[in-house]
């Protein structure tokens, strides 16, 4: 395991099934390895070096941060659904973000060439019936206003 905090931490948690559980259950949910870092009391290097010294862990830890892209996924639905035209531009920053992410975590689902048959563009619907198109990575604008039934 390397790192004294990061033995110390297992043995305060019960075993290094303990630590791997509590690591990967925060990764599991869209954290960063420096926010866990950061949790525990430990670098970034030292988690990322534990994780990758063992190549079973390191394969838990890609299968979560695929899991961790559906969760980012379904967490942009409700920013976008909470969002109003006062804050739209923060919230289409914070849906892009998370849909990068989930882009660069799960390839297979949310990589490239994923989406509609027109080009794989996306389109986040919010609350009050506007719209945001997003094409290639590229904002498209803000569209006039349309009623949500219409988009549905």
């Amino acid at each position: 395991m390397g790192e004294p905090r990061l033995l110390m931490l297992a043995e305060d948690m019960g075993g290094v099934d303990a630590l791997n559980d509590a690591i990967l259950s925060q990764v599991a949910i869209g954290r960063g390895l420096i926010e866990v870092a950061r949790a525990y009391g430990v670098t970034y290097k030292s988690i990322w070096n534990y994780l990758v010294s063992d190549e079973k862990l390191h394969g838990l830890y890609l299968e979560m941060q695929r899991g961790a892209a559906e969760y980012l996924a379904h967490e942009s639905l409700e920013i976008s659904d909470a969002a109003d035209m006062e804050d739209y531009q923060l919230a289409k920053l914070r849906i892009e973000t998370r849909l990068r992410l989930a882009k660069s975590w799960d390839k297979n689902k949310y990589g490239e060439g994923k989406g509609d048959a027109a080009g794989g563009g996306l389109t986040v619907v919010v609350q009050r019936g506007g719209s945001l198109t997003v094409v290639g990575g590229q904002d498209k604008g803000y569209p006039e206003c349309i009623p949500a039934e219409e988009v549905i």
